[in-house]
């Protein structure tokens, strides 16, 4: 008797570990595996991106750092409305 309740002990807390696994592989952000990507917005032609860390990293395309995996993003033009005056 006490063998099969340390059996279904074991088995529940497999199954809690699984669980907690599954929930976490699949999306523990709390979105639904099933949600699509946000929208990707296309820069106009001739843009450089350049990594954030690594600013001497420049490409004609979007794409991931070589020297650290992040996201190369859009260089801002100098100038520009986004950016304050007097910089």
């Amino acid at each position: 008797m006490r063998s099969k309740l340390m059996r279904n002990l074991c088995v529940a807390m497999v199954a809690a570990a699984l669980a907690t696994t599954a929930a976490f592989a699949c999306g523990g952000c709390g979105k639904a595996a099933t949600d699509k990507p946000a929208a990707v917005t296309t820069a106009p032609a001739g843009t450089v991106y350049t990594c954030p860390m690594h600013p001497e990293v420049k490409s004609d395309q979007p794409g991931k750092c070589p020297k650290c995996g992040m996201n190369l993003e859009p260089v801002k033009e100098k100038g520009t409305a986004s950016e304050p005056a007097g910089k």
